[in-house]
């Protein structure tokens, strides 16, 4: 077992130890960097959270419940593929289906659909969800329609805001589209400029754990940079390598991933996609898409 998956493990364990409590960002990256300490390596923050506590956020297994609060996800079954996930079940349900299973990741348990699960699942209290990447990307809003769905408003431009490109920087004399803040202060409002002067706040972490990796993509796309993923056509594999990327899309993809490929590829944060989703993923980005041959 690698050293990622036994410090997934002991955050579960943790979260686990009392299902009923949330617990705060500040204390999940301490047990984060204490695990990297433990390891023997140097600690970076946003590094230790993603080894040792994004992942979970991917699979639904942790859930942001605001505040700056996270707490286990929903007791769930989603289907899908001929397989089923059960998702955070209780100790007593998996050891009445150990046989037929396997624990493929921290948190889920992945067995053969068969159609007498449903009522054992209904009579358990376990709700059952169908899944189906192609319908759920269809749902999925824009980055753009997202910030667009953010606060309006006009803020007046002075000497102490900033622009972010590759890290922050003086506002540039056109203004362009993208992330402002309005001190040289980390804990400084932040804002959004789409392309028609309009400008929308950006949610702080505390009540939008999402947002700025919601901004960062946009910025990225309208920027027409690289987004931080590829392609490998031939496999069918999207691999996804920027830190900040948007969770409820990478979730998505986590979930089609261990309804049909292999575990391992989690947390590499590879995913497999056809060409179908593909140009599901192209409209979500604008088509910044990248294949790799």
């Amino acid at each position: 077992m690698n050293r990622m998956k036994l410090g997934l493990d002991a955050v579960l364990a943790w979260f686990v130890k009392e299902p009923k409590r949330l617990r705060s960002l500040h204390s999940i990256d301490n047990r984060c960097l204490n695990l990297t300490f433990s390891a023997g390596k140097s600690p970076e923050l946003y590094h230790a959270r993603e080894q040792y506590f994004l992942p979970l956020l991917r699979t639904g297994v942790v859930e942001f419940y605001g505040n700056n609060l996270f707490g286990l996800g929903p007791t769930c079954a989603i289907v899908g593929s001929g397989q089923l996930l059960l998702i955070n079940t209780p100790t007593n349900v998996n050891k009445d289906w150990q046989s037929e299973g396997e624990d493929i990741t921290p948190g889920i348990k992945r067995l053969k659909w068969r159609t007498e699960l449903s009522a054992e699942l209904r009579s358990r209290g376990i709700p059952c969800y169908k899944f189906q990447l192609k319908q759920a990307m269809t749902q999925l809003k824009t980055p753009e329609a997202v910030i667009r769905s953010w606060q309006a408003v006009s803020p007046e431009i002075n000497s102490r805001f900033e622009f972010y490109k590759h890290g922050w920087q003086p506002v540039p004399s056109d203004k362009p589209s993208g992330i402002y803040r309005s001190t040289p202060n980390g804990f400084a409002q932040r804002y959004y400029k789409l392309n028609n002067d309009m400008w929308f706040i950006i949610p702080d972490t505390k009540s939008n754990f999402d947002a700025l990796n919601i901004a960062l993509l946009n910025a990225k796309v309208q920027h027409s940079e690289p987004i931080g993923w590829s392609y490998l056509q031939e496999k069918g594999l999207l691999t996804i390598r920027e830190k900040r990327f948007p969770i409820i899309p990478e979730r998505l993809l986590t979930i089609h991933t261990l309804l049909n490929g292999s575990v391992n590829n989690i947390l590499n944060r590879e995913y497999y996609v056809n060409d179908s989703i593909k140009l599901l993923l192209n409209n979500y980005t604008s088509n910044r898409h990248r294949n790799v041959k």
